[in-house]
C-alpha cells in the first residue's frame, strides 16, 4: 500500500504508475472503463485493489483500448462518437505511458453498420486519428504520474 493520504489514485503497471489523478477522477475513469467495456464486449483489464490503486493488465488494457479504437473511429453515429473520444484519448495516455501500440490507430478501420446515425458521410479516420493523438498529447502534458 502506498504511504500517502486517499485524495488521489494510481493506475499502475506493477511498480510503474501511468496516472495519479484525483480520486474522483480515478474512480469516474474506472467506472466509464466498465461501461465503455460492456459498449465493446472487451474487458478493460483495469484492477481495483481496494488501496487507492488500479492495476493495469497491459494486454487486456491494449485489446480493450483498440477495441474502443475501432469502435469509435468505424462509427457514423456522432452521439456515440462523442461519448467515447474524451475516455478514448485519455485511454491513449496510459497506452502511450505503457510503451503500448493501438493496433486500430495504425491500421485500417472496417465501418459497423449498427454503429451508423442517419448522415450519409463516412467517418474520416485519418483526421479522426490526428485528432485523438493531438488531444491526448494535450492531456498527457495535464496528466500527473
Amino acid at each position: 500500500m502506498r504511504d500517502h493520504v486517499a485524495v488521489s489514485q494510481y493506475f499502475s503497471i506493477g511498480d510503474q504508475d501511468l496516472w495519479n489523478p484525483a480520486s474522483r477522477v480515478g474512480q469516474l475513469f474506472y467506472r466509464t472503463a466498465g461501461v465503455m467495456a460492456q459498449l465493446v464486449d472487451t474487458p478493460h483489464g483495469l484492477h481495483d485493489t481496494e488501496q487507492d490503486e488500479y492495476q493495469v493488465d497491459p494486454v487486456q488494457f491494449m485489446a480493450f483500448v483498440d477495441a474502443l479504437a475501432r469502435c469509435h473511429l468505424s462509427s457514423t453515429h456522432t452521439a456515440l462518437r462523442t461519448l467515447i473520444s474524451g475516455f478514448l484519448a485519455t485511454a491513449v495516455v496510459l497506452t502511450e505511458r505503457a510503451g503500448l501500440a493501438v493496433p486500430a490507430l495504425t491500421e485500417p478501420v472496417v465501418a459497423k453498420p449498427r454503429d451508423h446515425s442517419c448522415t450519409t458521410e463516412r467517418p474520416d479516420v485519418s483526421g479522426d486519428i490526428v485528432a485523438l493523438f493531438a488531444r491526448s498529447r494535450e492531456l498527457d502534458r495535464t496528466m500527473a504520474r
